[in-house]
Formats: C-alpha cells, structure tokens, sequence
C-alpha cells in the first residue's frame, strides 16, 4: 500500500494496491470495497463504509453546511438515495447486460434502466442542484454518479447530465456557493471528491481507497501502518501519522 500523509490536516489516505490488498482491509470492511473511513472520534475508531454512507456521515460530522435545511431533507434524502440504490442498480443491471422482463420489473428496485435514467434526467433540469439553487452533500454523490457514468457511457449523454456534470464548483470548493453556468467549468465529481478530502481530514479520519484509482500515482512504504484499515486496533491518528514520516 501507498500513503498520502497531510502534514497540515488530521487526515491519512491509506492508498491500497488492489492486486494485493492486504487481509487487514477486510477488518474494516468485510466486503472488501473501497473507499472506507476511519473515523478517529474521541470515543474511539467508527468505520463508515459505502460511499453514499460516507458522504452523508462527513457532512454530519465536518460539514454541517452541507446538510439539507427543514425545506431540503425530502429533496436531500429522495435524491441521495435514489442514486445510490435504482441508479447503481440500473448502471450495473444494464452493463452486464441484465434485462429485467417487463413482467417482473416491480421485482427490481429499479424497474427498468431507461425509466430510471428519465426519472434522473428530470430531476436535473427541474435546478442547478439536488435541491434547487444550493450545492448540498447530496451533490457530491449524484455528481460523482452522473460525472462516472458520462466518463465510461455507462448512462447516455443528455443535457441535464452534460451540464449538471460540468457545473462551476470554484467557489464551492472555498465554501462559498456557484450556479451551474459559471465561467470557470469544474466537472461534479472533481469538486465532491476534493470537499469529502477536506471534510475527511476536518474529521480526523483514515480514508481507505484504491491507488489505482488516484493520480499521480502515490509512493510505496512498507512502514504503512496496518491498524490504520483495521478496525480491531482502535489506532490514533497521530501515531499512524508518525509511522508514515
């Protein structure tokens, strides 16, 4: 594995070979997936996995900002969970190439995946954002779904998509707010991963993802400590960030 100390943050990004993941990685999370954080609270390590889990959890946590007002939790909840269950399912459905028969599609969570990209599509041209004019958490994850999805034509291109996915996020990314049709033109996913990065380190948090996934590609070590993705050792920050000095 590789790591990615930051000497000016509470954060450690344990960078983790995917042809040889280590045994400890399935302490933390028994299916094996990546992105997984480690929580460092007071009250000891708390491991989050799922990233849709995971974004939610840091906007609790770190970026309360982020979190939905009285008036936004439907549109939060409604949306955030809708792509993390029918939108996966139905990316993942259609690229094995599944097809649900018409007669069982109330069988699946997502019923068919063009009605479930029409149900996304105008969600999307109903506002900038997930709920309306203002960049929530729940941006970070539809964003990073719609912005994969266009990157590998795993969801048709469409104009909602194209300019949801091509957002202005700079002011953002300070904590200020954008709207969709700014000058300097950040990509959804680019800009959610860099605040769940921001908030994971305000978090005290390990942060476990693939280094095949992460560019420029990180340095090895062997001094990697393991407790840092193994839930059982209850490590302290401080001290995984010495050991990778």
């Amino acid at each position: 594995m590789g790591t990615t100390p930051n000497e000016a943050s509470c954060q450690t990004a344990v960078l983790v070979d995917w042809a040889n993941r280590p045994a400890a990685l399935a302490s933390a999370n028994p299916m094996g997936k990546v992105p997984v954080i480690i929580h460092h609270a007071d009250s000891g390590d708390h491991v989050v996995t799922e990233a849709a889990a995971i974004c939610h959890y840091l906007a609790e946590t770190a970026g309360r900002d982020l979190l939905p007002t009285d008036a936004e939790r439907a549109d939060y909840f409604r949306w955030f969970f809708f792509a993390a269950g029918p939108v996966e399912q139905a990316v993942v459905a259609n690229a094995m190439g599944w097809q649900v028969p018409p007669d069982r599609e109330g069988m699946a969570g997502f019923g068919n995946f063009d009605r479930t990209i029409d149900t996304l599509d105008s969600m999307l041209e109903s506002g900038d954002y997930v709920c309306g004019d203002r960049f929530t958490m729940a941006d970070v994850y539809v964003g990073s779904q719609v912005d994969w999805g266009l990157a590998f034509n795993s969801i048709p291109s469409r104009p909602s998509f194209e300019a949801y996915a091509g957002a202005a996020r700079p002011q953002y990314l300070q904590g200020g707010k954008s709207h969709r049709h700014g000058a300097d033109r950040r990509r959804a996913g680019v800009a959610g991963n860099s605040r769940r990065h921001a908030l994971a380190a305000k978090a005290r948090t390990t942060v476990v993802c693939a280094a095949a996934r992460t560019t420029p590609a990180q340095p090895q070590s062997s001094s990697v400590p393991r407790a840092c993705v193994n839930s059982q050792c209850r490590p302290r920050l401080p001290k995984c960030r010495a050991a990778l000095q």
